[in-house]
């Protein structure tokens, strides 16, 4: 059957708001039960309180959501295996094993679970969290080790020996250790010992690579040389640390700092602030009474949610405000090989630039990754003067990139010369990491005199290009540069970054270093990272949508390139998304395309309108009657303070209102009723029972059942031993009785 075009437009509008209900953050209930909040708990020895708290520990909102007593990465699990109890968390659906929670220094000790099994364990995950977990954060103390399982280093084309015999080094040789479900052999490397190319031939003949962060004072202080033999067994079971940060939400702020507790949603929403007194507090435990209008806050909540839909369908009534489109072909949607480099996104062809948004020669990737196929030859350039060849570029959660000096590769003399230092522009985001960088620093026609000569144990460069200069020159590894001003004795001085392996077991003053040997070592190359910390947030939300961020010249984000050749200002839609890429649904169920014919757009504007103006009359109406239970209470509240003021040899003693619900079990019971209201049975805290008498109907504002208050309280003395106690009430919700 099909539906009408207004019934279907309907269906689609109804699916639209209740997604954006559904999806928003519900509302808390008035009042919370404060086991779910308790001071502390334990589990395997280990103490869990705030800002953690346990899965089975959470409450339900309205809409029978679970909300936490906490922050919402932080919950913890407790198992049970006979009389064993184990705590452990979830990364990414992984469980991890707490070793110990630190609150003094905001850290937690992890172990992964898998690492426990075996003094040889075989570990079958990556950890990541990242962004997706704003709470947790590696340490100082992290460290990692590599792992290469499932490798064939006998398969063609020929492996280097040199990596083959340093490989042979790594095997892992434990008798219990089971490479299951791969075949061939299995590797582990340290973060220093692990380099680059070798990582890379590694990676091109293992069927799986993971990273696993360790404590480096542990790894440090191991016997290193023992790790393939079992050793990386008990550093991986000694866990690794992660902070946790304080909720960066002021409103969780402002709830800490007046001793509550923040309480959020699954999905990292915050909720409220659980104060002391079982209260919930839409800002903090100062301003308490604020959550006694849950139904004015949920009403409230309904028409801001609805208020989008509207602005939504005015904007579609008006076109599209970021409506600019661009060449497709500027991003690479898939990867795209040169020479034998795959080149993906954040990199980007130097040929495909284009005018966007006004802005020419705008590129679709980040600033300073320009990628030239010369001649099947991948080209990179510094500073726009000095090329690089890329060798290979390494693709994770850090991008490596490894670039050689052109003119040195092409060089056919064997003995390379050097003219310009290595300068990393300013707009570039690749920066030295560090780990595997060191330098040649070359001396080039130096002049030695008597009152300074040349040092006899230092040879020159003796080779090539070098022969014909009428001084001699020189080429030293950064750490061996003898002693001297060098550099005034000699007319120029240039430092290139290698790979710091590469100098390993060189002799950088033999005859084969200054014949041609540190020419190898140049031809290697070196190591550049992409710095994706310097990605803005507007680039950031635009990746979250399966866009690419475009950029201009100056290295300005422009605007989010979208697959089918839209671009927007932040983030792409959902339609921009069809049949382009495999995407999570859910992210965008409240964006769901749908087609609205223009001659309906003015109904529905009008439509939701009403409903918004129906919200905001019905907002009015909560409002005025919340102010007159307000004068209402406060009218009555002089009489019961005047009340316990004259009564003050009787004891009376003042209960809140929750405590009377408590006492009656919600006014379960009654037991009969009186000229004023009902009565109900109650129970004190001690046991004792109590009759709980509540006004309903009188006149003079509550002053007849003050005097029939007054008047029992004197027949019914409390020093009358055990007669039964008659607790008289004035109720009005939210007043003290």
């Amino acid at each position: 059957m099909v539906l009408p075009p207004r019934l279907l437009l309907f269906f689609l509008l109804l699916i639209g708001v209740h997604a954006s209900v559904s999806h928003g953050s519900p509302s808390l209930p008035p009042t919370y039960d404060p086991s779910i909040c308790s001071k502390s708990s334990k589990c395997g020895g280990v103490n869990i309180s705030y800002p953690f708290y346990l899965s089975n520990a959470t409450g339900e909102t309205y809409d029978y959501t679970q909300f936490s007593c906490g922050y919402t990465d932080l919950k913890i699990s407790c198992s049970l295996d006979g009389s064993k109890q184990t705590p452990f968390i979830q990364l990414n659906g992984e469980n991890y094993t707490i070793l110990e929670i630190i609150y003094d220094s905001r850290t937690i000790v992890l172990v992964d679970t898998d690492a426990l099994r075996g003094s040889c364990p075989r570990v079958r995950h990556n950890v990541t969290f990242g962004q997706a977990y704003p709470w947790l954060q590696y340490t100082g103390s992290r460290d990692n080790l590599t792992f290469f399982f499932g490798c064939k280093l006998n398969l063609p084309p020929p492996i280097d020996p040199g990596l083959v015999s340093l490989a042979d080094k790594h095997q892992i040789n434990c008798k219990d250790f089971s490479n299951w479900p791969d075949s061939g052999d299995s590797f582990v490397f340290t973060s220093g010992e692990l380099e680059a190319p070798v990582e890379s031939e590694l990676a091109r003949r293992c069927s799986q690579v993971i990273v696993v962060p360790v404590n480096g004072s542990v790894l440090n202080s191991s016997n290193q040389s023992a790790l393939p033999s079992g050793g990386y067994g008990q550093v991986l079971k000694m866990g690794f640390d992660l902070a946790w940060n304080s909720s960066k939400d002021e409103q969780c702020y402002k709830c800490e700092q007046s001793k509550g507790h923040c309480s959020y949603s699954q999905n990292r929403a915050f909720l409220g602030c659980l104060c002391s007194d079982r209260k919930v507090s839409t800002k903090d435990c100062r301003n308490n009474g604020a959550s006694n209008s849950s139904a004015l806050t949920m009403l409230l909540s309904l028409c801001l949610r609805l208020l989008p839909l509207l602005l939504v369908l005015v904007a579609a009534s008006h076109g599209d405000a970021s409506g600019d489109t661009y060449d497709t072909s500027m991003c690479l949607q898939k990867p795209t090989t040169c020479g034998n480099v795959s080149i993906s996104y954040p990199f980007y062809f130097a040929t495909k630039t284009k005018d966007i948004n006004e802005s020419s020669n705008s590129y679709c990737g980040y600033p300073g990754l320009a990628i030239d196929c010369d001649d099947g030859k991948p080209i990179l350039q510094l500073n726009g003067t000095e090329k690089y060849k890329v060798n290979y570029i390494n693709y994770g959660s850090i991008t490596n990139v490894s670039l050689a000096d052109l003119e040195v590769v092409d060089d056919s003399s064997g003995c390379p010369r050097v003219d310009h230092n290595v300068t990393i522009p300013q707009i570039s985001w690749l920066f030295f990491s560090g780990i595997s960088v060191d330098y040649l620093v070359f001396f080039l026609r130096c002049s030695f005199t008597t009152f300074a000569p040349k040092p006899a144990n230092f040879n020159p460069i003796a080779c090539g290009s070098f022969i014909d200069l009428t001084r001699p020159s020189f080429v030293f590894p950064d750490e061996l540069v003898p002693p001297g001003n060098w550099s005034q004795l000699c007319e120029e001085t240039f430092e290139v970054p290698v790979l710091k392996y590469q100098l390993m077991g060189m002799d950088s003053n033999g005859n084969a270093w200054n014949n041609s040997g540190y020419a190898q070592v140049l031809r290697q190359g070196f190591q550049l990272s992409v710095n994706e910390s310097r990605r803005p947030p507007n680039c950031s939300q635009c990746e979250e949508s399966q866009g690419r961020c475009g950029y201009s010249q100056a290295g300005e984000f422009i605007g989010c390139l979208c697959p089918n050749g839209r671009v927007r200002s932040l983030r792409c839609d959902p339609s921009d998304l069809a049949g382009y890429a495999v995407m999570d649904k859910t992210r965008y169920s409240i964006l769901m395309p749908f087609s609205v014919p223009n001659f309906l757009h003015a109904n529905i504007i009008a439509g939701t309108s009403s409903v918004l103006l129906l919200c905001l009359l019905s907002f009015a109406c909560l409002f005025g009657l919340k102010k007159s239970r307000y004068r209402r209470i406060s009218k009555g509240t002089p009489r019961i303070e005047s009340f316990l003021q004259r009564n003050g040899t009787l004891h009376p003693k003042r209960y809140t209102y929750t405590e009377v619900k408590r006492m009656t079990k919600s006014f379960a019971e009654k037991l009969g009723h009186g000229g004023f209201g009902a009565v109900y049975r109650g129970n004190l805290s001690d046991g004792r029972q109590v009759a709980v008498k509540m006004l309903k109907d009188s006149k003079g504002d509550g002053e007849e059942f003050i005097n029939e208050v007054a008047s029992i309280s004197r027949t019914s003395h409390v020093n009358r031993g055990d007669s039964v106690r008659i607790l008289f009430a004035w109720i009005q919700k939210g007043s003290d009785l």
